[in-house]
């Protein structure tokens, strides 16, 4: 707050832990209440007549000292209400700087150069997740201080890997070059459509078209550099009318940052994924298309 502070530490704190009452209040419309609330319990820990006449009992204050504690409990309330409005502005003001900031990060990041590689490849679309959460938790117990989870996952996905058998592995390899082209091509669909994207322009579905194939290359760019700005972790999923099938719905889920102990993103550590959260947010983004005309977009 800008000028001299009035408050104690212990009061700062305890104002600035009634912020997410205030944020709520102002989105329910109820702000009046919150500060009827919040003026109440502040003189209930900090009574005024306690700062104004520290010596003197509240009960033997006389007339002209209860009229300067009234003056002080008026001045007091508008601090209050003054030191909530200024936050919020004060916030607003930091969130739009710290938004700007993250859309720097965006702007920066680049979708990843590499598609995913043999072992990666082999775990997420060959092999038996059971068996390898398995052989993963045994390896686990037998690691040194030295070894990261990450680490043990791909030695022991790399040693399955290898004990596959000769067609195994060339799925796998064929799967991984298949990848590769993909990620080429999304990586240029996606410069190609920075370079040509007509600002404020009618979409067409040639370009809605683009947009969905080009989709994790995008998702890759931006989220993912989110992800290591912030070190948090992403998990979102996407869906609409799919132009390459005639406009029936499909969708997508994206996973962003870190792992669990055993190496799993969030759609394999849920073993009730599909039925919980891919199922319903399905049958919502269906409604959501109902009445749309999917030949708009397709």
């Amino acid at each position: 707050m800008g000028g001299q502070r009035w408050t104690t530490d212990e009061e700062l704190a305890w104002l600035q832990s009634k912020l997410p009452l205030y944020h709520e209040s102002k989105r329910r419309d109820r702000v009046s209440r919150f500060f009827t609330s919040l003026i109440e319990e502040w003189f209930q820990k900090w009574p005024e007549e306690g700062r104004v006449f520290p010596d003197i009992d509240k009960g033997e204050l006389d007339a002209d000292q209860k009229v300067k504690v009234a003056k002080a409990v008026k001045k007091r309330k508008e601090q209050l209400r003054s030191w909530m409005m200024r936050s919020v502005v004060k916030e607003t003001r930091s969130t739009a700087s710290d938004f700007k900031q993250l859309m720097q990060v965006v702007k920066k990041g680049q979708p990843r150069k590499r598609a995913l590689q043999r072992v990666e490849v082999y775990q997420k679309h060959f092999g038996d997740k059971k068996k390898i959460a398995a052989v993963v938790e045994e390896a686990m117990k037998n690691a040194t201080e030295e070894d990261t989870a990450m680490g043990i996952r791909r030695r022991v996905v790399a040693k399955l890997l290898d004990e596959e058998p000769p067609d195994v592995q060339a799925k796998v390899n064929a799967k991984a070059e298949e990848l590769k082209g993909q990620r080429q091509a999304e990586v240029e669909t996606l410069k190609n459509m920075e370079n040509n994207e007509e600002a404020g322009a009618a979409r067409t579905p040639s370009q809605y078209h683009e947009a969905i194939k080009s989709l994790p290359a995008m998702l890759s760019a931006a989220i993912r550099s989110l992800a290591d700005a912030t070190g948090w972790v992403f998990f979102i999923t996407a869906g609409g009318p799919n132009p390459d099938a005639h406009g029936s719905i499909f969708m997508e889920s994206f996973y962003f940052g870190r792992t669990s102990a055993v190496g799993n993103d969030f759609q394999d550590a849920y073993l009730a994924f599909e039925e919980n959260v891919q199922d319903p947010f399905g049958k919502h983004v269906s409604n959501c298309f109902r009445m749309y005309p999917y030949t708009s977009l397709v």
